[in-house]
């Protein structure tokens, strides 16, 4: 399994509150991981697309348990994506590699975030 496709960036939302104001959303960055993207399951498809949500693909990594539901993935297209279903397991066939599957959603917002060296 060839994870060829790029380096993707994962940041984690924290809300943070100031001074007793309302908070506000503040991206950091968790990790980076190179990737591949894959196929989107008909069930997957049709499961995000009931709860109104659009889905736009799925990509791989080895297996990171920092990853989450809700964070948000910057791809090596440069953009955001919304973490929705996020699966930990093992790969097809006779490999059984430890990876970790990423449903890649439309965000409902985007961040300003923060730079990142090259």
């Amino acid at each position: 399994m060839l994870l060829d496709e790029g380096t993707l960036r994962v940041y984690e939302i924290k809300r943070v509150i100031a001074g007793g104001v309302a908070s506000t959303a503040t991206p950091l960055l968790r990790f980076e991981a190179m990737y591949a993207q894959i196929g989107i399951g008909t069930e997957e498809w049709n499961g995000q697309g009931a709860r109104g949500v659009e889905v736009t693909g799925r990509v791989r990594i080895w297996r990171d348990k920092r990853v989450r539901s809700g964070d948000v993935i910057v791809l090596a297209d440069k953009e955001q994506y919304r973490a929705g279903r996020v699966y930990h397991g093992l790969s097809e066939g006779l490999t059984g590699l430890e990876v970790t599957d990423i449903t890649l959603e439309k965000p409902t917002q985007e961040y300003k975030l923060p730079e990142v060296e090259p």
